[in-house]
């Protein structure tokens, strides 16, 4: 308890702090000022914790409730147990079910490996990113396509795009050999999007942890989404076993880490799986980034708030890796795969804030007496054909990934639309959301009942409104209707009194 007591003692001497960082140094206090330099950085405040007091973490949260907080940690300590603990802390330190504050993580193979990357956190708060993106991973197809240029998806995105794709059927060789060029040519890109199947070791048919530090790959400053499984993980993790229980893989070695390589590549962000994570999540993030312009906490925030959705009515909520099991492609398992997301970086830091496309735009017009109109309009995602390469990117953003309930993914998986709405001063509760039209290119869309909650924000109160979409993503021509046309949403919400 005696770094609890340090961390209150510390926050009532100097008032509520808008950015913490909080950090095991390790060994010979390592990772001491990696946390200096992160504070330093945002006029901040750096106290040493122990991320097993989970309920003086808690109380301390609840009391001091900053904006950003960023965990400086060894490799080694950080795991989906950690992860889990964390985001559940996040949700709990007001009454309502979304996470309190945005939060990164900060670590490297050694200690001068996380000041590093700390050093190119600053840099990049001087860069000005642009729009030049790249997609990377395997291609299970017998013929790899060839993609160049600006696709569909990216060139409605604003995006000057490359992309670069492995063929598994090739022979270790020439896959490496791909991997290796197509890495080189990343070099200067802003942002990059990796998918593929993954261990901690591997990003398979790609690269192993230990060939990325040999090739001295250079992503400087460039912000990585990689949604392959587990290549987040630097240390411990649980692969599924016989009868679907998690079994416990031990520390994976820092030499072999696909995680620690990508930090050490030069990248100032990145997104990746501390567990099994999914390709259209981490699409989502992507364009949770290009699109919104979100700063890297505010879409990982996006995203856990999002899975608070599906939980509800219960709140995020995960037991210990050794009660888990796996059950199929079913609930369980994506509300799992909904917190497999870790980040590596300050949460704070917004590179595509000023270069945003803003497809998606929701606004709201001032409150008539008790109801207020709040708008959603989508700009068509796409122009002309869907690309091999990017044809995640509309399917993704239209997804609802948690609609899956029995793991007959091809006939459940449906779209929605999710935005957030700020809510009028002396707006406390929200007693109805209800949709007034619902239409793409002319054409009426069939909704379901929406969804809603709502948030207390630094910023004042916030409405999450969910629009179900009743049409499955697979078997209907309406997500390529959408994608095509846009959308439009018109909500009336009416206020509790």
């Amino acid at each position: 308890m005696l770094s609890s007591l340090l961390l209150a003692a510390a926050l009532a001497a100097g008032g509520p702090p808008e950015y913490l960082v909080l950090v095991e140094p390790g060994a010979d206090e390592a990772y001491l000022p990696a946390a200096e330099a992160l504070a330093a950085l945002h006029g901040g405040r750096v106290v040493k914790f122990n991320a097993d007091e989970t309920e003086a973490l808690l109380a301390m949260l609840r009391e001091h409730a900053p904006r950003h907080v960023a965990f400086v940690l060894p490799p080694e300590r950080i795991d989906v147990e950690l992860a889990h603990r964390v985001l559940e802390i996040a949700t709990r330190v007001d009454e309502d079910p979304f996470v309190d504050f945005e939060y990164g993580f900060i670590t490297g193979r050694d200690g001068a490996a996380a000041g590093r990357f700390v050093e190119r956190i600053a840099q990049a708060w001087k860069r000005e990113y642009g729009r030049r993106a790249a997609f990377f991973g395997s291609w299970e197809g017998p013929v790899v396509p060839t993609v160049e240029g600006n696709g569909g998806a990216a060139a409605a995105l604003g995006l000057e795009m490359i992309a670069r794709l492995i063929g598994v059927r090739e022979s270790d060789e020439a896959r490496a050999a791909t991997a290796r060029k197509a890495l080189a040519d990343f070099a200067g890109r802003d942002l990059l999007l990796f998918f593929s199947h993954g261990y901690p070791d591997r990003m398979v048919a790609c690269f192993e942890g230990t060939s990325l530090r040999e090739w001295n790959v250079d992503l400087g400053g460039a912000i990585l989404i990689n949604c392959s499984c587990y290549n987040g993980a630097p240390g411990r993790w649980w692969e599924i076993g016989p009868g679907g229980a998690y079994i416990d893989r031990g520390v994976t070695r820092p030499e072999d880490s696909v995680a620690l390589a990508i930090l050490d590549s030069g990248v100032a962000g990145y997104f990746g799986g501390i567990d099994p994570w999914h390709g259209p999540l981490a699409n989502q993030v992507f364009l949770l980034l290009v699109d919104d312009g979100l700063s890297l906490g505010e879409a990982a925030k996006r995203m856990h708030d999002r899975l608070a959705l599906a939980f509800a009515p219960e709140r995020i909520d995960y037991p210990p890796m050794s009660e888990r099991r796996f059950t199929g492609e079913g609930r369980n398992n994506r509300l799992g795969n909904g917190a497999g997301m870790i980040l590596y970086g300050d949460p704070a830091l917004s590179p595509f804030r000023s270069a945003s496309a803003k497809l998606m735009i929701a606004s709201t017009q001032p409150p008539d007496g008790g109801s207020m109109r709040c708008s959603i309009e989508l700009k068509p995602i796409i122009r002309g054909a869907m690309n091999a390469a990017d044809a995640m990117l509309p399917q993704a953003r239209l997804m609802d990934y948690y609609s899956v309930t029995t793991a007959d993914v091809m006939k459940e998986l449906k779209m929605e639309i999710h935005r957030t709405f700020p809510l009028p001063q002396g707006w406390e509760e929200v007693a109805n959301v209800e949709i007034e039209s619902l239409a793409a290119g002319g054409r009426d869309v069939s909704a379901g009942a929406p969804q809603w909650a709502v948030e207390q924000t630094h910023d004042g109160r916030v409405l999450h409104v969910r629009v179900p979409i009743d049409a499955p993503i697979f078997g209907s021509t309406w997500l390529m209707w959408i994608a095509q046309h846009g959308l439009s949403a018109e909500l009336i919400v009416t206020r509790r009194e």
